[in-house]
């Protein structure tokens, strides 16, 4: 039997740089609500999103060669702030 090496490869992912770039750029803005979500959220919200926000950050930069996974972790962060948000203000009662 033929041994399989399952290392990660090195070699760039199809789109390179710009997509790089662009994945970043997105995650970057996806965290912008996180910062100023304070005039709708309480500390303890923003302080739980900035991590959730900081661990993302640690996924983009692991899943940069997976480009289905990079790309989608920008619309994930901004999904989950918005129901933070919303659940928030529709249980939890806070108002801007």
């Amino acid at each position: 039997m033929a041994h399989v090496d399952q290392t990660p490869s090195t070699e760039p992912a199809p789109g390179g740089l710009p997509v790089d770039v662009i994945g970043f750029a997105l995650y970057l803005a996806a965290g912008f609500p996180v910062l100023v979500g304070g005039l709708i959220m309480p500390l303890w919200a923003i302080l739980v999103l900035a991590v959730i926000w900081v661990g993302g950050l640690y996924l983009a930069v692991r899943w940069r060669r997976q480009r289905n996974r990079f790309l989608a972790l920008p619309f994930i962060m901004f999904a989950i702030w918005l129901a933070t948000a919303y659940l928030g203000e529709t249980f939890l009662g806070w108002t801007a």
